[in-house]
């Protein structure tokens, strides 16, 4: 139980962190619609349970093996975040209606951009290597491992539907859209400065 605890309260820390995550939820749901928001966030979930497969089958080693592939994997998520913040900038507003603020706009693609997003996260990577190679080491009872990785899958599809949820309410939305070219060419900025930190060009 004490390794549950350790390991969702660490992984909860991490999805409250700022990065391509959040700032991708936040552009899915105001762009698009609510029920994008929560195909984003079903897309992170399943992102986080591939990491967890890999890093339990020992991604760790083939990086070790096979430097190259952590850069090419960073250089990947970098231009991938920085295609996506283009996509913002070029919209310039939100184009949202009562109907399209509760209406699925893409969700297949909103599914997608999620899971990669969250797959081409080096620093996520990084971070589940480590909760694996120190916590979740192999004299952990494999149900406890297991248990873990439907812990972290379900507390990152938790923590992101409630922020779509809290961006959908009206008095949010509305302040929002108040500002609607000024904040997506601000999720543009923040998924560029985040594709400039992903592939090493600043700390």
């Amino acid at each position: 139980m004490s390794i549950l605890l350790t390991v969702g309260f660490t992984h909860l820390l991490a999805l409250m962190s700022p990065g391509p995550d959040l700032v991708l939820v936040v552009r899915n749901t105001l762009s698009r619609s609510k029920i994008d928001g929560y195909f984003t966030a079903l897309g992170f979930a399943l992102g986080v349970a591939c990491h967890l497969t890999l890093g339990l089958l020992g991604l760790k080693l083939l990086i070790d093996a096979f430097p190259i592939a952590l850069t090419l994997l960073r250089i990947g998520g970098a231009l991938y975040l920085a295609y996506i913040g283009l996509q913002s900038w070029r919209a310039g507003q939100f184009q949202l209606s009562a109907v399209a603020a509760n209406s699925g706009g893409d969700r297949l693609r909103s599914l997608r951009e999620g899971l990669v997003t969250n797959l081409l996260n080096t620093k996520a990577m990084l971070f589940f290597i480590g909760l694996i190679l120190n916590v979740l080491t192999p004299d952990v009872a494999l149900e406890v491992r297991l248990a873990a990785v439907l812990l972290m899958v379900c507390l990152t599809a938790l923590w992101f539907s409630l922020v779509v949820r809290f961006l959908s309410i009206a008095v949010v939305r509305e302040r929002f859209l108040r500002w609607q070219k000024a904040l997506e060419r601000l999720l543009a900025v923040l998924l560029w400065l985040l594709a400039l930190k992903l592939s090493g060009l600043i700390g």
